[in-house]
């Protein structure tokens, strides 16, 4: 008897359509035998109840549609019901049911009962928030079948009721031990390689950008967070994490962001202010639009979350011929970014696709948008790590030209310089040379007045003046004579105060000085206050020695601690200093000097002559 006879009364094409159903049906299922362990191939059965009503002792009289177990029914709202047959043809009794993804609410799983009814066991992220238990994250169920015999099964997928979202997942069957060492395991394994290479690409780009301080590597640190946040979400490694309550609030969150951050780094990269200005005017006026919808998808989701997901497509369209028209005006470079651009696109429609139910859920669109956006991404970074070495080059180029240009604005710096110094040079020689002849004339006209004084006292005064004339003018030769004022050796320069002293009164008076000079630098100021302090005490102490013996001086200085210590004592009667400090010249003009120099301070003795101690505090 035909088919054709069999369904005779309701006409052929009847017949056909029930036919067609009942093989359908005889295929919505799996069959398990010894040879396999894990069964992740075989067809079941669906049906979407918008109505969210009906229960496991209604469902059966529902219609159902045929699909595989790697199935995808694009945006959805309400609960999903799968139904699908298990025939065990193998010796294994203890079995997994496995559904892949976590994100929703309720995957509860109906066993019939021997004696009637079903067996229900439950999974789900609403178990997980009631009970706080992590095994309710990944649904799985403990199935137990007899061996050759057949059970019919339902499984009910539920979201939040009051919005669409995307139905995607894979029914997998194993046993028991397969199920321990099996497709989990390397698919966590897959996810962490991708992960852990986003990880190093966007550190990298961040110490870039630190380095060059380039916007483009800051977006392009930002796109792979949120790329990377994503494929956490996807992967629900992120429930393994503790954050489903994130992935509750913010899910949707990255899907914006990878474009926001994705045009901002095609925006700066390809330069499209200055290239293609009204393409960089429609991509900002996008953002801005984006950025605005973003709260309502964050609050309200669903429909609004749609309505951006399907104007992202809008904005890869604009980056393409953006892209290609830099190109063809000669910015060959960005080839690689073409190409990485094109992968981009690729994987966001193979996403976008299968989420929206056009593209079937497969290895290929499941893995298939992870593998081609982990290609893409390395393209991109060996794209900026190239625009990185170049930037590296431009900046040693341009160091190496203005190296040449500092050295050459040296020399000429330096020439002008050494012209400057040899005209100042020219200078203080003449001012030198004017310095020393005032010197020779104002001696030689004191000179001239001491001759035509009668008076002993007076020619006596001038005496006293033209030596401190003197001794001043044998300083100033030394100290333009040395090679350097900025330190004056004390040794060298005290010793030709003492001899200057030495060669005017040597011929008039007996006497000797007995040095005992430390080696110690001596500022300007130290010497030009130094010199007549000493050549003042040492003429005092040279004429009013009154004894036959001949006047015996020690002159020592040297640092004691944090000062300089200058000590003259001679072998003289002393003086009254309260009495001679109010009327000597000598004693008013060591006083002025003594203030040149830093926290000074004189003490007079006469225990044993006439002692002069001076100290001041060193620089």
């Amino acid at each position: 008897m035909s088919i054709f006879k069999v369904f005779g009364g309701f006409g052929v094409e009847v017949g056909l359509i029930a036919y067609f159903l009942l093989i359908a049906w005889l295929f919505a299922g799996v069959t398990i035998d010894d040879n396999s362990s894990t069964f992740d191939n075989f067809s079941i059965e669906y049906h979407i109840d918008s109505s969210n009503k009906l229960t496991i002792e209604t469902i059966s009289q529902a219609p159902f549609e045929t699909s595989s177990n790697k199935f995808t029914y694009g945006y959805r709202k309400g609960r999903i019901w799968l139904r699908f047959t298990i025939d065990n043809q193998s010796n294994h009794s203890d079995f997994i049911l496995n559904f892949t993804e976590a994100f929703y609410e309720k995957v509860y799983l109906y066993t019939p009962l021997a004696t009637g009814g079903y067996e229900e066991q439950r999974s789900g992220l609403l178990e997980y928030f009631e009970s706080n238990n992590p095994k309710y994250i990944h649904p799985k169920f403990q199935l137990q079948i007899a061996p050759q015999s057949q059970v019919q099964l339902y499984m009910l997928l539920s979201f939040s009721p009051s919005s669409a979202t995307p139905s995607f997942g894979e029914v997998q069957l194993y046993t028991h031990e397969a199920y321990l060492y099996n497709k989990p395991i390397n698919d966590y394994l897959l996810y962490l390689f991708y992960l852990g290479t986003m990880f190093f690409i966007m550190v990298f780009n961040l110490f870039v950008y630190g380095t060059v301080k380039e916007r483009v590597y800051l977006y392009y640190a930002g796109y792979i967070f949120f790329h990377a946040l994503f494929i956490l979400s996807y992967s629900d490694l992120i429930y393994d994490m503790g954050l489903v309550e994130w992935r509750g609030r913010f899910g949707t969150l990255p899907i914006p962001m990878i474009t926001l951050f994705f045009a901002l780094f095609s925006m700066e990269y390809l330069n499209t202010r200055l290239y293609t200005p009204m393409i960089d005017k429609f991509l900002r006026i996008a953002l801005k639009i984006l950025l605005l919808l973003m709260p309502l998808m964050m609050l309200l989701g669903g429909v609004w979350f749609q309505i951006i997901t399907m104007s992202i497509i809008l904005v890869s369209p604009v980056l393409i011929y953006g892209a290609f028209y830099i190109f063809i005006k000669g910015y060959i470079e960005i080839r690689y970014y073409i190409l990485a651009l094109i992968l981009y696109i690729t994987s966001m429609a193979m996403l976008m696709g299968m989420g929206e139910g056009i593209m079937d859920n497969s290895d290929l669109s499941h893995y298939g948008f992870v593998v081609i956006s982990y290609i893409e991404s390395i393209i991109f970074t060996f794209v900026l790590a190239n625009r990185f070495r170049k930037i590296q080059n431009e900046i040693i180029e341009i160091k190496a030209k203005n190296e040449i240009v500092l050295e050459q604005k040296v020399k000429e710096r330096t020439h002008k310089i050494s012209e400057l110094l040899k005209e100042r040079e020219l200078l203080l020689r003449e001012i030198y040379h004017r310095v020393k002849n005032n010197f020779q004339m104002v001696i030689s006209l004191l000179w001239i007045e001491s001759r035509q004084e009668k008076s002993k006292t007076h020619k006596e005064s001038f005496v006293e003046l033209i030596n401190r004339v003197q001794s001043m003018a044998s300083v100033h030769q030394y100290l333009m004579g040395s090679e350097s004022v900025a330190q004056i050796d004390s040794q060298e320069y005290l010793a030709k105060v003492v001899g200057e002293l030495e060669r005017i009164y040597k011929a008039q008076k007996s006497f000797e000085v007995i040095q005992n000079i430390e080696p110690h630098p001596l500022s300007i100021d130290e010497s030009m206050a130094l010199a007549p302090i000493i050549n003042e005490v040492l003429t005092n102490s040279i004429k009013h020695y009154k004894g036959e013996d001949g006047c015996k001086i020690e002159l020592s200085f040297k640092a004691k601690g944090d000062q300089m210590l200058l000590i003259i004592q001679d072998n003289g009667e002393g003086f009254d200093f309260d009495a001679v400090s109010k009327k000597s010249f000598g004693l008013k003009m060591i006083k002025q000097f003594i203030k040149k120099l830093p926290d000074a301070n004189i003490e007079y003795s006469f225990e044993e002559g006439t002692k002069f101690e001076l100290s001041y505090l060193q620089k």
